[in-house]
């Protein structure tokens, strides 16, 4: 019985390093150019938020996007859709596919803002 429990601890304390260690890693600065599959994915993840933020930045400058948390919220949504589509290295065609949701989310309204049901996905 003992032994059991002692094995569900040992398992959760790997799950939180792990977690701390991807939070970090996740801050860090584009000049480390290492190259395997899950570095690809970090950077390409690190390089698609970068964009989209940088897609909706004038929009939120210009008053389109109503608040701050709306700016988050929009930036995580476009962000995730991009990556179920996409993998592998950064290319044209992700920077094509960033701006063209991008835009599409301005078309349906001039100002973005959630609608009350709408709460941040994780």
């Amino acid at each position: 019985g003992g032994s059991g429990g002692g094995g569900g601890g040992g398992g959760g304390g790997d799950g939180s390093r792990s977690r701390r260690r991807g939070s970090k890693s996740g801050r860090g600065g584009g000049s480390g150019k290492r190259k395997s599959s899950g570095d690809d994915d970090i950077e390409l993840r690190d390089e698609v938020v970068s964009k989209v933020k940088a897609g909706l930045k004038p929009f939120y400058l210009a008053g389109r996007i109503s608040s701050k948390d709306d700016f988050k919220y929009l930036a995580k949504k476009i962000s995730k859709k991009v990556l179920e589509k996409e993998s592998g290295p950064w290319s044209e065609r992700t920077q094509r596919k960033i701006h063209k949701y991008v835009e599409g989310t301005f078309q349906k309204s001039f100002v973005f803002q959630r609608a009350a049901g709408e709460e941040e996905e994780d």
